[in-house]
């Protein structure tokens, strides 16, 4: 659009009007189509920190450097490597975390793995589901990402991070989908 302008300024008009004629619907569907989409990722994402529930997960050691991207930390939760668990295979799942005594949620148990359901799944009042997808699997553990293990931190402050932060909070919707609010000591 700059470019038949810049054109048409010159005196061109007429070159300009051959290479875009035709065009311009599909330059502004384009758009159209791509200022929608981030719309809707904005738009989903403040519905899920004002509506999803405020949940608590435990957090082990973190790696506080990244020499590409600068200070952040990169998160491991207690609820990614599932324990006594035999699930074959890489895809999405869905767990259930439960409230302990000391206030965090854990994992009690796979709601979903690749779309089938867990029959024997009984919800309780306080249960949270959290989606993810396994990304190994090995000796009766399973690994798992839910897309919440990075959170950048202000420059210089990744070694005051390392070893203080035990907690992070994060917000988690209807559809089980997560996102990281804070950490804390």
């Amino acid at each position: 659009m700059v470019a038949a302008y810049l054109d048409k300024k010159a005196g061109h008009d007429l070159q300009s009007r051959a290479m875009l004629s035709g065009k311009k619907l599909g330059f502004l569907l384009i758009i159209f189509l791509q200022g929608g989409w981030i719309g809707y990722q904005v738009y989903s994402n403040e519905t899920l920190l004002q509506n999803g529930e405020t949940i608590l997960l435990e957090l082990q050691p973190v790696d506080p450097r990244s020499l590409l991207q600068g200070d952040y930390v990169q998160l491991n939760y207690t609820i990614s490597q599932l324990e006594r668990t035999s699930i074959e295979g890489n895809g999405p799942i869905t767990i259930v975390l439960r409230k302990n005594a000391q206030g965090h949620h854990e994992y009690t148990g796979v709601y979903s793995l690749d779309g089938e359901w867990n029959t024997s799944y009984e919800k309780k009042s306080g249960d949270v589901l959290l989606t993810g997808k396994v990304t190994g699997s090995w000796d009766h553990t399973t690994q798992v990402t839910y897309g919440i293990e990075h959170f950048f931190i202000p420059e210089g402050t990744g070694v005051d991070v390392e070893g203080k932060v035990k907690t992070a909070v994060v917000k988690v919707s209807d559809k089980g989908d997560g996102i990281l609010v804070r950490l804390e000591e």
